[in-house]
């Protein structure tokens, strides 16, 4: 009787054991959005269709089945609260999972060593670029970077892992809407009534399905999956257009990371 109950007991806590162990081998993908129309400075002016931008970001990464993201959106976040952001949607993320980090709004730009560039809260508090990258670098996984915001370019110095205090961790892939003394274009149609910033208008028009072609533009395999490179030469390529503000920037360069996918990606 001993006997029996006590291979029963092991064989519910080796099937307890292996469950758990095979869930945790799947990989989780986490987005913070975030959009910050105002910077809580008056020298600042308002930004239109940052909101905006922010909600074709939650619509497109909504449809990659392929990399179900879990969607988080924040609107006019204090500069403490865009850290908060990103401790508390990063909080459960695994060594095998993906961790985007979006951002569309005002960014300042470094003018000495002691304002290093940044990101600008509602309140009009800073997230220093070198803060955010540190940040990032804490958390677990893959860590995706991507600033529709004047001055984007400012943050490449601090993804380089030579300048990191945090060791170990893999390098923070980035796509940026402009370079270092660059300012980002957005748009504001007087016809339409229609809001955006024209860096994100094209990487999300490039990720969704042409019905005509059957393909995303942004997809030059035809894989079903929009890699760094990918979106980063197609957002490019409309540098020259009137609307389209600077010319992008990504880190580092020939990246291979994978920012979204329709269908399931073969590991």
């Amino acid at each position: 009787m001993f006997k029996r109950l006590s291979t029963v007991l092991l064989l519910v806590f080796l099937l307890y054991g292996l469950m758990p162990a095979r869930a945790q081998t799947e990989k989780q993908y986490f987005a913070l959005l975030i959009g910050q129309s105002s910077s809580g400075d008056d020298v600042y002016a308002s930004l239109p269709g940052c909101a905006e931008d922010v909600e074709s970001m939650a619509d497109m990464l909504g449809e990659m089945r392929g990399t179900p993201y879990q969607i988080s959106v924040c609107l006019k976040l204090s500069g403490s609260g865009i850290r908060d952001a990103i401790t508390e949607t990063f909080r459960n993320a695994r060594e095998e999972d993906v961790c985007l980090f979006y951002y569309a709004g005002h960014g300042r730009r470094s003018n000495d060593a002691s304002e290093r560039g940044a990101l600008m809260g509602a309140d009009g508090e800073n997230v220093p670029l070198d803060e955010l990258c540190e940040r990032l670098r804490a958390v677990q996984g893959q860590k995706i970077l991507i600033l529709d915001s004047c001055y984007a370019g400012s943050v490449i110095p601090h993804l380089v892992p030579e300048q990191s205090t945090v060791s170990g961790m893999p390098p923070i892939h980035a796509l940026l809407a402009t370079g270092p003394y660059a300012q980002a274009h957005s748009v504001q149609t007087v016809k339409s009534d229609e809001s955006y910033g024209a860096f994100t208008k094209r990487l999300t028009t490039g990720s969704t399905t042409d019905k005509t072609k059957g393909y995303m533009p942004a997809d030059r395999d035809r894989d079903g999956a929009v890699s760094m490179m990918e979106a980063y030469y197609y957002v490019r390529s409309f540098s020259g257009d009137h609307d389209s503000g600077s010319t992008p920037m990504v880190y580092p360069e020939n990246s291979s990371c994978i920012l979204w996918a329709l269908e399931a990606i073969e590991p």
